[in-house]
């Protein structure tokens, strides 16, 4: 789940998806997620705002809310890519004290479904190469 400005949505990471996020932003989804799972694993030692300006810096907020839409419609959810603009323009620009999640930075959201996306296609991986 992905959840912006308290509220959750459904996702799927699709070719289509991908597809998607390339036409409106001219970028590959999997390696706009890798870039976060790069920048988590290389700034373990800085300072968590010093993290979180650099998970900022990853892609323009613009490009976020492509990708969160594209991965959102994949399912039928029934958000506008200006529902998802909001949600992310409202959240918190700092982390919470909230236990639920549902106000924290884009970028963090972002960290946490390339986190998501890493297990999802590392079980492909593996289903592959059990078949």
């Amino acid at each position: 789940m992905i959840k912006l400005c308290y509220k959750e949505y459904e996702y799927k990471i699709t070719l289509g998806a991908c597809k998607y996020f390339y036409e409106q932003t001219g970028k590959d989804l999997q390696h706009s997620l890798l870039l976060y799972i790069e920048a988590c694993d290389t700034s373990r030692d800085m300072a968590n705002i010093s993290r979180l300006r650099l998970f900022h810096g990853l892609l323009s907020a613009s490009d976020a809310s492509y990708l969160f839409y594209s991965v959102i419609k994949q399912v039928g959810g029934g958000a506008s890519l200006e529902e998802i603009q909001d949600a992310m323009h409202r959240v918190s620009w700092m982390p919470t004290e909230s236990e639920d999640g549902l106000c924290e930075p884009w970028p963090l959201i972002m960290l946490g479904l390339a986190t998501d996306a890493n297990t999802y296609f590392s079980e492909i991986a593996k289903k592959k190469v059990a078949s």
